[in-house]
């Protein structure tokens, strides 16, 4: 008999056999979708080579140590063997279930997240163990703050889930209007809160919008810590009844004791963008707070790996998805048109010395983006640029504002007041292009972006949807949003990552269109001499020093 004691955040499974544990250990070491299938698949001790696009599964033998595959039927990257299978590997599992004790010689007992229990008493099951239940878990009922929200029709499809579910995660994608589901989900029980954000723009645009929805009795009573704090509240730490938190602030050594008390005080704890909770500390931060009340979100909940499972772990099972099909059928995000301009490279078979010189240093590239949005600009349209690099950026700005275009550069760095001040000239229609790196690539409230230049490269399917989604709000007029990407071929990392980007538009059933290049590649770098001074080099490579 294995008893199961279930509470908040970590459940107990005491005096487990051996050999049911090898069982919980494997269930849980992967994402799947039948139990009876993936333990059967453990212990044949074979990995199918699986496609995380359209779920395409390809036999592999044990022999086969290739580390790429196309699949066949959509064209995207395939998962190969994998680091977190004990038994094709002979290493430990990567798994969010802990050994806490051993009792005699093959008895132990097990530390579950609460968010896996189900899926581990099923294992259990499957494989004729005897269960002994105990639920420590107390749910409070739903005190319903008024407000003002009005939900779109999918967005109460999904808060009818969220409202009969304590627990539960969602990928809803960008401009679905993630953020008033998570604020409806707390109104909804009306408990002490704490939302967790990754960036200050989202933290601020959440204050705001309690602002805008909560009764003038309720709007005092939402606090901040770290981001924006400071600036709005004048202290970087006010938690209230509800807190809006930084990730950062959380992990502050010099903090420990308040977020102690902060999180000991709430009995809901939410995760904005939560494709961030696997990350080690944000985990461990969640999985510390003792809520009942769990619930996360994302426009790419679903990782290639275990990052699922951990999302899972912390806040529980997948309760709804949106899709961006379905947003842009019904006319609520816009209709995306890609266009792909083929560009030569060098065939170098280096990776981060292919990318230096078919990305970050190919003049013909910095044309292109030149041309792409000098036509836009024509049209009174702004453009986002894309980048990973920060010389990088500095270099597309500088390309720019040479060549007339009013431009600006943002990163991670950028000052609090800056930042402000060039979403205003966004907004206002001052701008005609930003260049940032990846500050944009989640929560920031773009509407006017008509386009979007993936400067970067790289096929992270993360980053990918996310950069993307800058672009897909409504527009006013024809509702047509435009992805520029570049098909680099120069026959190897930067080729095969350009045939999983083409690969998944065709995928998602967008318009693909073909961009004839307007800039020889070899022309472009011959012209390239003398392009920049030897000050705004050293700029561009470093950042510091003065431009004209």
């Amino acid at each position: 008999m294995i008893r199961v004691i279930i509470d908040n955040a970590y459940s107990t499974l005491t005096c487990v056999p051996e050999g049911f544990m090898v069982g919980v250990i494997m269930t849980t070491s992967v994402r799947p979708q039948n139990l009876s299938y993936v333990l059967k698949h453990h212990f044949t001790n074979v990995h199918p080579w699986e496609c995380p696009e359209c779920g395409n599964k390809v036999p592999r033998s044990v022999k086969d140590k290739s580390t790429h595959r196309i699949c066949d039927k959509c064209g995207a990257s395939m998962i190969g063997p994998r680091h977190w299978c004990t038994l094709c590997h002979g290493i430990n599992a990567i798994t969010p279930v802990k050994v806490i004790r051993k009792r005699g010689e093959d008895l132990y007992d097990l530390r579950v997240p609460t968010g896996l229990i189900c899926r581990v008493a099923e294992a259990l099951r499957i494989r004729g163990a005897r269960l002994k239940v105990e639920n420590r878990m107390s749910v409070p009922e739903p005190q319903k703050v008024p407000t003002s929200i009005a939900l779109r029709d999918y967005q109460m499809r999904l808060a009818q889930k969220y409202r009969k579910r304590f627990r539960g995660c969602w990928q809803a994608p960008t401009g679905s209007g993630k953020s008033i589901m998570l604020l409806d989900a707390w109104a909804w029980w009306g408990v002490q809160g704490l939302i967790i954000v990754p960036t200050q723009e989202i933290q601020e645009q959440f204050y705001d919008l309690a602002m805008s929805v909560l009764d003038d009795e309720w709007k005092c009573k939402v606090g901040l810590v770290g981001g924006v704090a400071d600036r709005i509240l004048g202290d970087t730490w006010s938690p209230n009844y509800l807190t809006i938190a930084s990730y950062q602030i959380l992990a502050e050594p010099g903090r420990k004791k308040e977020v102690r008390e902060l999180l000991d005080s709430v009995d809901f704890i939410a995760v904005d963008e939560a494709h961030h909770l696997p990350a080690k500390t944000l985990y461990r931060t969640v999985q510390s707070c003792n809520a009942t009340i769990r619930y996360a979100q994302s426009a790419t909940l679903e990782h290639n790996d275990l990052g699922t499972l951990f999302i899972i772990a912390a806040t529980g099972p997948i309760i709804g998805v949106i899709s961006d099909e379905e947003l842009i059928a019904s006319g609520w995000k816009a209709r995306p048109i890609v266009r792909i301009t083929p560009i030569d490279a060098q065939g170098i078979k280096n990776y981060s010395s292919s990318k230096k010189k078919n990305i970050y240093e190919n003049f013909a590239l910095l044309e292109e983006i030149h041309d792409i949005v000098t036509k836009h600009a024509e049209n009174d349209e702004f453009t986002l640029v894309a980048t990973d690099q920060l010389a990088h950026m500095r270099r597309i700005y500088l390309f720019l504002r040479n060549r007339g275009v009013n431009v600006e550069m943002l990163c991670g760095s950028t000052p609090s007041k800056k930042r402000a001040e060039i979403v205003s000239k966004i907004r206002n229609g001052e701008l005609d292009v930003v260049v940032a790196t990846q500050v944009f690539d989640e929560g920031v409230d773009l509407p006017d972006a008509n386009a979007i230049i993936l400067a970067q490269g790289g096929k992270s399917r993360i980053k990918h949807k996310q950069r993307i989604g800058r672009v897909l709000r409504p527009k006013s007029g024809d509702n047509v949003a435009y992805i520029y990407d570049f098909y680099i071929d120069d026959k190897h990392h930067l080729l095969h990552h350009s045939q999983v980007r083409a690969a998944r538009y065709k995928y998602w059933g967008w318009q693909i269109e073909t961009r004839e290049p307007i800039a020889d590649p070899i022309d472009a770098n011959v012209n390239s001499i003398g392009m920049f001074t030897n000050e705004e080099k050293k700029w561009i490579r470093t950042g510091k020093g003065k431009i004209e």
